[in-house]
């Protein structure tokens, strides 16, 4: 059962903020882009839905879901055991990405394939600084890379609202 993140705003707080993104901006995406589904062994599924455009073709819609299988906690911290990506079932635009439209059984591959995330801990996962591209496709890694950077922000942050490593649902 996926459920929506109950989000409780958070006061003003002094901390640094460990985000490259807005506090604005992950705030409404923990609270309507962020699921979880704790599991029986104290992991939890976490799935983020990434709603963005082509960066060409007239910019059709894609919905992207990013898939985060996350550890027990284990000495305060989880690991990413498992990260997949893949179109939402309702997804029109993926295909419609030029690299898809090039090579639609290998782009499937690439985009299901690529976990950069997938054994790291999510302090580590939300450390990672790769090359970035903020073009709205997946056709190239450094645009891959920057969806995945904004899917392990979201995720990490609507944990840490509900008291980070140690959220049991």
């Amino acid at each position: 059962m996926n459920r929506a993140v109950e989000i409780n705003t958070p006061s003003a707080d002094t901390t640094p903020w460990p985000y490259a993104l807005s506090r604005r901006a992950l705030l409404k995406w923990a609270r309507d882009n962020v699921t979880f589904e704790p599991q029986p062994d104290d992991s939890i599924v976490g799935c983020f839905h990434f709603l963005g455009t082509t960066c060409s073709n007239m910019g059709h819609p894609i919905k992207l879901l990013f898939w985060f299988t996350l550890s027990p906690a284990h000495d305060g911290e989880r690991t990413i055991v498992e990260s997949r990506c893949r179109p939402a079932p309702d997804d029109t635009g993926c295909r419609r990405m030029c690299s898809a439209l090039e090579s639609p059984e290998s782009f499937q591959v690439m985009l299901e394939c690529y976990a950069p995330l997938t054994g790291k801990t999510l302090s580590e996962a939300l450390a990672w600084n790769p090359d970035l591209n903020v073009a709205g496709c997946l056709c190239h890694r450094n645009s891959q890379n920057h969806k995945w950077w904004n899917a392990i922000q979201a995720v990490h942050y609507a944990l840490s609202l509900r008291g980070a490593a140690s959220y049991h649902g």
